[in-house]
């Protein structure tokens, strides 16, 4: 299966935040969710592309069965003037397709009970 993920990331030393995606290929979603996570500490430790991150999270990952031959919106973010953002994946149902959410091991009965909280995926210490 092939693996879209939307991360969103903290740097707590400008108080500022972004975006990534990343793309890999893996039997299950555990498998891809190591492969990000392999390749995020990577670049962390090799290269200055997270330098001063401190928190990184997973939005969302989507597994593609297969791809598609039309196009598919898979995140669509808005923004209103207090700073507060929508985001929103696959507007419509797309065959073929599977949206998940992360949390730690440990805490998915408190994800199932509040969707809201959101967990870091990975924590760095500066």
């Amino acid at each position: 299966m092939n693996y879209l993920a939307h991360f969103s990331f903290y740097r707590q030393e400008e108080d500022r935040g972004g975006y990534f995606t990343m793309v890999v290929s893996a039997e299950e979603p555990d498998e891809a969710v190591e492969r990000f996570e392999a390749e995020i500490l990577r670049l962390k430790k090799e290269s200055d592309v997270f330098e001063d991150v401190t928190e990184v999270y997973i939005d969302d990952f989507i597994e593609i069965e297969k791809m598609p031959a039309q196009a598919v919106l898979t995140r669509m973010e808005s923004e209103d003037p207090e700073g507060f953002t929508l985001s929103i994946n696959l507007l419509t149902e797309q065959e073929g397709f599977t949206v998940y959410g992360w949390c730690p091991e440990g805490k998915e009965d408190e994800y199932e009970e509040d969707e809201n909280d959101v967990y870091p995926f990975l924590v760095f210490d500066e």
